[in-house]
Formats: structure tokens, sequence, C-alpha cells
């Protein structure tokens, strides 16, 4: 009797050891998914830094910040009436104004 009692005791260890394991690589595997993430939007934010440094630096020296850009015919706009939500502006397509 005190044979089954022993092992059962010993499958209940092993059963209780196997989910506390699975436990613990199911939490291994969020926090690497999160550390991945973590590195890939601090990427994102270094190269968005570097991009906003380069259009300063460039600003400083002369470089136009947007290259040849389209000409707007403000003089065929409608006159501003008080009361508009907001004064009226040329179409220009905005990938236009884009460096």
């Amino acid at each position: 009797m005190w044979q089954k009692s022993i092992y059962d005791q010993g499958t209940r260890q092993d059963i209780n050891r196997e989910r506390q394991h699975d436990e613990l690589m199911a939490y291994m595997r969020q926090s690497d998914q999160l550390r991945h993430m973590d590195a890939h939007i601090e990427r994102n934010l270094l190269a968005y830094d570097k991009n906003q440094t380069r259009r300063h630096l460039d600003y400083y020296v002369g470089v136009p910040n947007v290259e040849n850009p389209p000409y707007a015919d403000y003089i065929q706009l409608p006159p501003y009436e008080p009361g508009m939500p907001r004064q009226p502006m040329p179409q220009v397509h905005g990938s236009m104004w884009l460096t």
C-alpha cells in the first residue's frame, strides 16, 4: 500500500514539475518577444533621430528642405471670407513636399 502512495506522490511531483517548466518556457517566450519588439522600436527611433539630425544639419548648411517644390498658383484661389473655417489652400499633393 505504501508503495502506491509513494508512486502517486512522485507522479504528482512530476506533473507539478512539468507544469512549472511549461509556465517558465511560456514566460521566457513572451519576454523574448517583448525584447525583440523593444529592439525593433529602438531601431526605428534611432533611424528617426538620425533623419531629424540630418535635416537639422542640412538646414544650417543651406540645403533646401523641399527640393524642386511644385508651383502653387495662389492667384486662382477664391478670396478668404469671414466665417470660413480656414483660408483657401492650393491643391498640392503631400508627397511632392517630401524629401
